[in-house]
């Protein structure tokens, strides 16, 4: 073990049980009850299209994984969910709404009435990342569509000229 990274010292049953534990703690701290965990898990793998299939594929066609290297999406979610909350707790302490020297956690931060319907009340389908990024749902969609088309028009003929 001492030449071989940490992480391959583990057998694989306890690397199930440590990317489930991290998952299950950041659930937890998200305020997710185990029910809501499959949906919580879905949203946050959408915040990266693709990117579960691509580990998924790898860990399954494992001569597409790069060389010795073992991938698996139950890392890739743990990892996600490590990202996720720093990132949470770092907006929600800039926008002092959570004190990090405090015991507050994000579940009390997130358990609170939803504030979402305060930005944009019932007009549209929130995003599932609404926790994150409280101005994109579906009522933009066609703003942000028109934006993009303009863009992507002006970076085309600045080619073509």
């Amino acid at each position: 073990c001492a030449r071989v990274s940490t992480a391959a010292c583990f057998s694989l049953s306890s690397q199930d049980l440590l990317a489930r534990s991290i998952l299950r703690e950041n659930l937890e701290h998200f305020g997710a009850r185990p029910e809501q965990w499959m949906e919580t898990l879905r949203s946050m793998l959408w915040e990266l299209p693709g990117w579960a299939g691509m580990f998924h594929r790898m860990e399954v066609h494992t001569s597409e994984a790069p060389p010795n290297t073992r991938v698996r999406v139950a890392d890739f979610c743990a990892v996600l969910s490590i990202f996720l909350r720093s990132s949470m707790e770092d907006m929600a302490a800039a926008a002092g709404l959570l004190d990090p020297s405090s015991e507050a956690t994000l579940a009390s931060l997130l358990s609170r009435p939803a504030a979402l319907n305060k930005v944009h009340g019932d007009e549209a389908f929130q995003h599932p990342s609404g926790l994150a990024y409280l101005d994109q749902n579906m009522a933009q969609r066609e703003k942000l569509e028109e934006e993009m088309e303009s863009m992507l028009a002006s970076a085309v003929l600045e080619r073509g000229s």
